[in-house]
């Protein structure tokens, strides 16, 4: 029984059978009671999941009750988080009972299944629960069980009134107050870190509390009364060692538990002298890691099946997603920067067999603290807050050829537009083993996405290609948006508008540069592997993560890989062998030598030979499956749109021309190996058991891999001649823009690639070339000339091919005497909505502008400017939505999130003091001020404004209540003045939805948020549907689309039906 459990909690058992026997004479006929609720287990109990899951204890005195069908709902800090309805079979029998939470990708388990691990076991729940304040509601609308609870801490629960030793499936410990927990211990003395040459510690720990009695382990465990020792005087020690404590006094809640590695390095880095780099310690039980049930880095006897062909265990632990407790510490100069509680996890596909794992390290709320202390893990990324880290041995490269390769492609793709992973080597302990040189990096998730954009998980969809079902799933969110771009690219590439409707669903800037550095590197294992993209749920634009790049400029791939023609069509043929120097049965630049640990010429866990991946059934590295053909409609179809096609083909050129210079790429290569040279070395001394080679070997790999690289370009040159069908001459194209004096800001577009100076570049002999042209407000194009010769009119865009002798471009402009300033009319703003929804039924506060122009207007290139807040925002090109018809008006939506659409603003609006609003046009070099308005505070959903359509008049709109008979109300979108408050809109007011039923607008159902009775009716009055309502209930899903009255109690709310 003790490998069902942390080692320590298998101690419960006995307990449980007690407790049982004790339960035998209880009344049969009192009801369900929830005596304890541990959100933050991260250490106490598995789960039926073999998972730390968040639990409920629920005790029955009575006869056994199934809670399938039962609603759960979990709140936080006062609202509803989630809510779901139980769908399996989880019996609470007499006694207690264990119910547990987990993350909603995991699948809701049935009470008999989870019993078979542990009798109290009544099941899991795909939801987890809130570490902060909440309540975790449990009804079937005649019976209901509930427990609030404060804010939770790790290795604590909750019951009773009062934070708790854990216990589950026992009786309650004595429950506190939080303020009466025992302080932590604090270490004096040598302070963890490196213990540096001829150096000893002395390790001293005290606790604050009076009369607390500290117990420590050195092993990495944490320590307890029953396995800990008890500290009472200084502990010398004389070499790494990992130092945990934790304080201990009767009738108080036990402290946290803290950690200090204590690493002597001297012997490691004797030879190779002192490594330059920071140090990650990371320390747990010794069974989290290699228990056979329950360690991750273990094949062990409880394993997924294997995920990677090339590995011999057909099943391991190291494939499930299990997370474990762990102590993360920071070391930079020798002195720890950061030391927390973490949860960890292997992560990978093939490097899961390595011997030393790839770890995902998350913050958390359930660890106690959601960031990581430290700041500046990467000195290439401004922001602060670091919820999530990656540490990765390498992939592809473990075996030291070089570890760090994929650190040094990523670094390659600084300075394009692209969401690459920031990278930092270092230096790697666990439990204070010595694991080697590895590499730091961001997560590629929501928590990426969080820290670099500030979108959090319900604002994003999050897809990801998985390589098993050849297809996107949506792991935050939905695919709806994805297959739609791709269906636009698969129908539609001819259309003279498809470029701009792809841009407004697809950063075209970073994909097309996230294509580029892909097939720069030659990355084989991509297209149908290791793909994710994101955006923001509302209107943003899909990007792509730069990750898992370690085929790439490696011995899985060939320098003359025809990657574009992989992309398109499924291989890489078109020059070269596929198997680079493999005559012979030797690496690339192994002087006739094999692999570490390569037992006849294999690389380490081939099972025989061949490359990662390839154990049989596969599809060979450059080459796609024919049921993997269609993973290339997206770019295929892309490609097939001239002004995409060339606006890649400039791109390259360029990016072959800056960022994959020679110099460029041999200068980083220099820099990252000078920096990780003392712990490659280092690294390669320890040996084959942590993924070491010989330093020729190591050497070898890095010429090889610089080699690789220095020959791309030219091979990538030829190839896009090629497919382009151009000569390989190239001929100087200019384009410049005239204006006879002083000009004014201008943007023009050379194949559909922005500039806002004069363009010189040069292009391919025959290549396509086009021009467009935004011309400045208050000028007018005189004509162009090309090489000299008047010719185009006044036309905005050109088109032709580049000649040998090159293409000079110039476009004269006038300015036009006829143009003025368009009447635009800040005419009604609100700062106070929650009413007035965007195209996705959210509510921001908002501007509307009224064109009283007898011709439509657009706004784009306009900028509206919150002058009191010192913000401002420019409306962007190529959208319809921006084109204010004639006597008509646009929302603009004050939202500050201009990565919605068109009509999203860069700025928020304030409720609370008056701000002045202007809308400017730029015009002649300078900022025209169209139009301002300060407007004035107003009641929410009430409005500021012109009392007529562009009037100078202006007054304070109302909302529509009793009180507000026969005044003027708000008019978004509407006529100024044009509404009346009458008896019958006063009797829908003041009622606000979300209180009362959620999601509203719906595409499902509804869910009440309280208890009443209810009436549904449709807008003729026809009732639909009527009872006793109770919080939790769902209704609806039946329902036509359509708009209904909803009425509970005293309060009416319009609900809608999507």
């Amino acid at each position: 029984m003790k490998n069902l459990y942390s080692i320590n909690v298998h101690r419960l058992f006995p307990s449980i059978i007690i407790s049982a026997g004790c339960l035998s004479a209880l009344s049969a006929s009192a009801a369900l009671k929830i005596t304890e609720i541990m959100p933050s287990n991260i250490s106490t109990i598995i789960s039926d999941k073999y998972d730390y899951n968040g639990y409920v204890e629920i005790y029955n005195d009575g006869e056994q009750v199934d809670l399938n069908g039962w609603t759960v709902t979990n709140e936080k800090e006062g609202k509803t988080d989630w809510t779901l309805r139980l769908s399996q079979s989880h019996v609470v029998k007499k006694g207690y009972n264990l119910l547990f939470f987990a993350k909603d990708d995991v699948a809701e388990t049935q009470g008999n299944s989870a019993a078979n691990m542990n009798p109290l076991f009544i099941g899991t729940v795909s939801q987890k629960l809130t570490s902060d304040a909440g309540k975790l509601t449990l009804t079937n609308g005649s019976q209901t069980i509930s427990i609030e609870y404060p804010k939770q801490y790790p290795h604590i629960s909750y019951g009773d009134g009062g934070y708790m030793i854990p216990s589950p499936g026992t009786d309650n410990t004595a429950a506190y107050k939080i303020s009466d927990r025992v302080a932590s211990p604090t270490f004096s003395g040598t302070n963890p870190g490196v213990v540096y040459a001829g150096g000893s510690a002395t390790v001293q720990l005290q606790c604050s509390t009076s009369g607390a009695q500290i117990y420590y382990t050195l092993d990495g465990s944490i320590p307890t009364k029953e396995k800990g020792m008890v500290y009472s005087s200084p502990i010398a020690i004389n070499n790494t060692t990992i130092v945990r404590a934790r304080a201990y006094k009767d009738g108080a809640l036990y402290s946290d538990v803290v950690t200090g590695s204590y690493l002597f390095t001297d012997e490691i880095y004797s030879s190779c002298g002192f490594s330059k780099l920071p140090i990650v310690s990371i320390s747990s039980d010794d069974e989290n890691f290699n228990d056979p049930r329950l360690g991750i880095c273990v094949v062990g006897n409880n394993g997924s099946r294997a995920t990677c062909s090339s590995d011999n265990a057909q099943t391991a632990n190291y494939y499930n997603d299990w997370m474990r407790p762990a102590n993360f510490e920071y070391i930079v100069d020798g002195k720890v920067v950061d030391n927390q509680e973490v949860e960890v996890g292997v992560f990978g596909v093939c490097s899961r067999q390595h011997a030393t794992k790839s770890f995902k390290i998350k913050a958390n709320k359930r660890t106690g603290n959601n960031k990581f202390q430290y700041t500046k893990f990467f000195n290439d990324r401004s922001y602060t807050k670091y919820k999530a880290l990656a540490l990765r041995n390498g992939g592809n490269g473990f075996y030291m050829h070089p570890r760090w390769r994929e650190g040094y492609m990523q670094t390659l793709a600084k300075g394009m537009n692209i969401d690459y992973q920031a990278y930092q080597p270092v230096a790697y302990f666990l439990n204070g083993e010595y694991r080697g040189l590895m590499g730091l990096r961001e997560r590629t998730d929501e928590d990426y996405i969080e820290s670099n954009y500030g979108y959090e998980e319900d604002e994003i969809e999050y897809i990801r290609l998985v390589k098993e079902e050849k297809k996107y799933v949506a792991q935050i969110g939905t695919d709806e948006a994805y297959y739609k771009m791709e269906n636009l690219a698969a129908n539609n590439s001819g259309d003279a508008d498809f470029y701009d409707k792809l841009s407004q669903i697809m950063d075209i800037d970073e994909y097309i540069d996230y294509q580029i550095i892909q097939q720069f590197l030659a990355n084989t294992d991509w297209v149908n592997n290791n793909v994710k993209l994101w955006r923001k749920k509302d209107g943003g634009k899909f990007r792509w993560f730069l990750y898992d790049v370690d085929f790439g400029l490696s011995t899985s791939s060939n320098a003359s890989n025809n990657m574009l023609n992989y992309c398109l069509t499924g291989s890489t043929s078109g020059g070269g062998s596929m198997w680079p120097g493999m005559g012979g049965g030797t690496m690339p630049g192994m002087g006739g030598g094999t692999m570490p640990g390569m037992g006849g010429g294999t690389m380490p866990g081939m099972g025989g030979g061949g490359f990662p991946g390839m154990g049989g059934g596969f599809s060979m590295p450059g080459m796609l499956s024919s049921d993997e053909m269609h993973l290339c409609t997206l770019f295929k179809g892309c490609m097939q749109n001239e002004d995409f096609k060339y606006h890649f083909l400039d791109r390259y050129t360029y990016l072959l021309e800056t960022q994959f210079t020679e110099t460029r790429m041999t200068r980083i290569c220099d820099s990252i190996s000078a920096l990780v040279k003392e712990e490659a070395c280092a690294t390669i001394e320890v040996g084959e058991k942590i993924g070491g080679c010989t330093q020729q070997q190591y050497d070898n790999a890095i010429q090889s891999m610089i080699n690789f690289a220095k020959q791309r370009p030219s091979i990538v040159e030829s190839q896009l001649v090629s497919y382009y069908e151009v000569q390989s001459t190239k001929a100087n194209v200019s384009v410049r823009m005239s204006f006879g004096g002083n000009a004014p800001e201008y943007r023009f577009l050379v194949n559909k690639i922005a500039s806002t100076k004069d363009y010189s570049r040069q292009l391919f002999v025959g290549e396509r070339i086009k021009v467009e042209v935004r011309v400045p407000a208050g000028y007018k194009i005189q004509s162009w000339k090309i090489n000299g010769e008047t010719k185009n009119g006044t036309a905005t865009s050109y088109l032709d091919n580049v000649t040998s002798s090159g293409m000079d471009i110039e476009v004269i402009f006038a300015q036009d005497s006829d143009f003025k300033l368009p009447k635009l009319y800040i005419n009604e703003v609100c700062a106070s909505n929650n009413k007035t929804e965007d195209e996705y039924g959210a509510k921001p506060d908002w501007i509307e502008i009224y064109n009283s122009e007898n011709h439509d207007v657009d706004l784009a290139g306009m900028i509206v400017k919150n002058v009191t807040a010192n913000a401002s925002s420019v409306i962007p090109y190529d959208y319809s939505s921006t084109v204010i018809p004639a006597h008509g008006r646009v929302m603009l939506w004050a939202d500050k999130e201009t990565a919605s659409g068109p009509l999203h603003v860069g700025f928020k609006l304030s409720a609370d003091v008056s701000q002045k609003i202007q809308l400017i046009m730029p015009y002649a070099g300078k900022e025209e001020v169209i139009d301002e308005v300060t407007f004035q505070k107003h009641e929410q959903n009430g409005s500021y404004g012109r009392k007529t359509d562009g009037s100078s008049d202006l007054t304070v709109f109302d909302i529509c209540t009793t009180s507000n008979i026969g005044k003027q109300m708000a008019t978004p979108s509407a006529e100024n003045g044009s509404k009346i408050c009458t008896d019958q809109l006063a009797d829908l007011s003041d009622v606000v939805a979300d209180d009362i039923v959620y999601p509203n607008p719906t595409g499902s159902e509804w869910t009440i948020n309280i208890d009443g009775e209810y009436v549904v009716s449709n807008m003729v009055g026809q009732v639909i549907e009527s009872g006793d309502a109770y919080a939790g209930m769902t209704f609806g899903g039946d329902y036509k689309t359509g708009v209904y009255l909803l009425k509970i109690d005293d309060k009416v709310i319009k609900i809608i039906k999507r």
